[in-house]
C-alpha cells in the first residue's frame, strides 16, 4: 500500500504539500513548470512542511534525487550571503564601538 499524506495533517498548507508529493511521486518525469512548483515548495515552505515529505517512504528516492539533481537552486542564494556578510560587518562595527566606549 502506498504511503501518502493526509489531507488532513498538521501541515500548514496540506492541499499543497499532497500536489508537491504528487509531482515528486512522477519526478523526473515532470515538466519545468513542474520542477520549478517543487523547487519554490521546498524553498518557501515552512521548514515543518518540507520535513513531512521526507517522512514518506513512496516519494524518498525522487525527492532525494530531485535534491541531487537541483542541489544549487536549494542552497543559498547570493542574496543570502550578502545578508549574512551585512549582518557580520553590523555586528563588528557594534563591537568595536562598544569595545571604544570602554564597554567591552
Amino acid at each position: 500500500m502506498e504511503q501518502t499524506l493526509r489531507k488532513n495533517s498538521i501541515a500548514a498548507d496540506p492541499e499543497r504539500l499532497h500536489h508537491v508529493q504528487g509531482l515528486l511521486a512522477r519526478y523526473p518525469g515532470i515538466d519545468a513548470d513542474e520542477r520549478q512548483d517543487i523547487l519554490q515548495y521546498l524553498r518557501k515552505a515552512p521548514a515543518l512542511d518540507a520535513g513531512l515529505l521526507t517522512g514518506i517512504d513512496a516519494i524518498r528516492p525522487q525527492l532525494d534525487r530531485f535534491r541531487i539533481d537541483h542541489r544549487q537552486q536549494l542552497g543559498l542564494q547570493k542574496r543570502d550571503y550578502v545578508v549574512v556578510a551585512i549582518v557580520l560587518l553590523f555586528v563588528a562595527i557594534l563591537c568595536g564601538l562598544l569595545w571604544d566606549a570602554g564597554i567591552g
